[in-house]
């Protein structure tokens, strides 16, 4: 069984248990796999002592994290499937209209969320407190009837309302 196979099992078997990856292997499909699965964290094995400290404490926190080469994960995806569309003469990722609304300030905390930034580094780059991000979180997450940022995440790639 893989690692990401793992990852699956454990959460489906296992809702509550908070899942952080530790691999050797940091490609851009194994990021979006791992992020369509629904895990807490990932970073790689070679990731400094301190990327490891941090993953393991944020994902205790009830966040989540990608570590610092998510963005370019999922860069590299965007440009494989941009590529593969050329070929196919289709639009690529064309996005349905999301079902939920949120104000300009819910999308600004969206956005510094999925792009890796924890609540406090949310809180102070917005200059908000810690409390009023979580309270932002938790009712977009309630909204959509989502319980992690990942979902969120995935929510905000197939509306649109993320760039990569």
């Amino acid at each position: 069984m893989s690692g990401v196979q793992l990852a699956g099992y454990l959460l489906k078997n296992y809702p509550n248990m908070a899942v952080l990856m530790i691999s050797s292997e940091a490609t851009p499909d194994i990021a979006t796999e791992l992020i369509e699965l629904g895990v807490h964290g990932y970073t790689n094995k070679t990731a400094p002592k301190e990327d490891m400290v941090m993953a393991i404490r944020t994902v205790l926190q009830g966040e989540t994290y990608f570590g610092r080469r998510l963005p370019d994960l999922i860069y590299e995806a965007y440009m494989a499937q941009r590529e593969a569309a050329k070929h196919q003469h289709r639009k690529l990722f064309s996005k349905p209209k999301p079902s939920v609304e949120f104000t300009p300030r819910e999308l600004e905390v969206i956005k510094l969320l999925c792009s890796g930034k924890t609540v406090s580094e949310t809180a102070e780059q917005l200059n908000y407190s810690m409390r009023t991000i979580e309270n932002y979180k938790s009712e977009m997450l309630k909204r959509l009837g989502y319980k992690s940022v990942v979902e969120l995440l995935r929510y905000a790639l197939q509306y649109g309302l993320i760039r990569l």
